[in-house]
C-alpha cells in the first residue's frame, strides 16, 4: 500500500519544482496526477487526479510554502478569504498551495474508474492529509 505522507510529499514537490523559478503571485490552477494510488481499503485508481491552486511566490530557498488542505465539504478555494497580501495566509511573505480533497473539486471522484467501490469521502479527507500540515517539503523518495 502506497504510504500516505509520500502522496502528499509527491504532490508539494511537484507543485514546487514546478513553480521553482520563483514566478509568480497570481493564482495558478492546475492538477497533479498520480499513476497508481491504493487506497487503504486495498483499491487502486490508475492516474488519480488531485486538483491545487497555488498564490504567492516560492523564495530561492523554497522555504515558505504552506500547504493548506480542508474537511470534506470545501474545495482548493475554501480558504481564499485568508489568502492574499496582509491576510492571515500572505502572499506577499508566503507561497501558498490550497489543494481539493479526493473525492471532490478537480480531484479523482468515484465517475473516475472505482465508481460504488471509491472510499467514502467523509474519511479520505482526514486520512489522506493526517499531519500534512507538519511534514517537511522534501526532494521525492526522501521520505
Amino acid at each position: 500500500m502506497r504510504n500516505v505522507r509520500k502522496v502528499v510529499l509527491e504532490i508539494l514537490t511537484v507543485v514546487l519544482l514546478a513553480w521553482s523559478g520563483g514566478v509568480t503571485a497570481a493564482a495558478q490552477e492546475g492538477v497533479h496526477v498520480i499513476p497508481e494510488f491504493t487506497f487503504e481499503s486495498g483499491a487502486k485508481l490508475q492516474n488519480m487526479k488531485v486538483g491545487y491552486v497555488t498564490h504567492g511566490t516560492l523564495n530561492q530557498v523554497k522555504s515558505n510554502a504552506i500547504l493548506v488542505t480542508h474537511g470534506s465539504g470545501g474545495n482548493r478555494n475554501s480558504y481564499n478569504v485568508f489568502i492574499g497580501p496582509g491576510k492571515a495566509l500572505d502572499t506577499d511573505r508566503y507561497f501558498v498551495v490550497a489543494v481539493d480533497a479526493i473525492g471532490g473539486g478537480n480531484s479523482s471522484s468515484p465517475k473516475d474508474g472505482l465508481g460504488i467501490e471509491f472510499p467514502a469521502p467523509r474519511w479520505v479527507p482526514s486520512r489522506l492529509w493526517s499531519g500534512g500540515s507538519s511534514i517537511p517539503a522534501s526532494p521525492r523518495g526522501s521520505c
